[in-house]
């Protein structure tokens, strides 16, 4: 009788909504991977930033194949001369935009993770990510001007040489973007 199994099992087949609290640290990490991987919707809340990438790294290692979604807190206080680092802004519009384009919140098999005072700072509201993703596929046509135009019209700021998340150059028919939730900056080729 594995007690892991037992009690996600029983949180399983609980109805409704289910906040779970005071699992030992490590055991809630395996905890959260069972019930994503049983089909739940799961957030996790940490006290702050430290807790919330021990988590990362713990369900890492014991679901590697599970999605996690990161929602981190600013790094700077409201209405300082700061702002917040780019690589925090990307992560938080890639969780929030992959969040609205399910529709639901979160499907099953991923975990949505995040810290108090993330979750106590404004986000912008779920219209400002209204049809704010483009997808690229290989072989696709598609016109470079058309590719420019969305990433200004969504923030994109043009770079010489891109370097951080929300950045774009353009030199002939090559677009080197960095979009965000990535973590190096994808090139795009138009020929033909």
């Amino acid at each position: 009788m594995n007690p892991l199994n037992d009690t996600v099992e029983r949180l399983g087949r609980a109805p409704g909504r289910l906040a779970v609290g005071g699992a030992p640290a490590g055991y809630d990490a395996l905890l959260l991977a069972a019930l994503a991987e049983a089909g739940r919707r799961v957030v996790f809340v940490a006290r702050d930033d430290v807790g919330m990438a021990a988590r990362v790294e713990a369900l890492k290692f014991f679901a590697p194949g599970l999605e996690r979604l990161e929602f981190p807190a600013w790094d700077c206080l409201p209405y300082d001369r700061v702002s917040p680092r780019a690589e925090l802004v990307s992560r938080r519009i890639d969780t929030l935009t992959r969040l609205i384009e399910d529709g639901a919140g979160a499907t099953p098999g991923r975990v949505v993770l995040t810290t108090v005072s993330a979750l106590l700072q404004k986000a912008p509201p779920r219209r400002a990510f209204a049809g704010a993703t483009l997808t690229l596929e290989p072989g696709t046509r598609l016109d470079p001007a058309t590719v420019v135009q969305f990433l200004t019209g969504h923030g994109y700021a043009r770079a010489e040489t891109v370097r951080e998340p929300g950045e774009y150059a353009q030199r002939g028919g090559i677009l080197d973007v960095f979009p965000a939730g990535e973590t190096e900056p994808l090139r795009l080729d138009f020929f033909g």
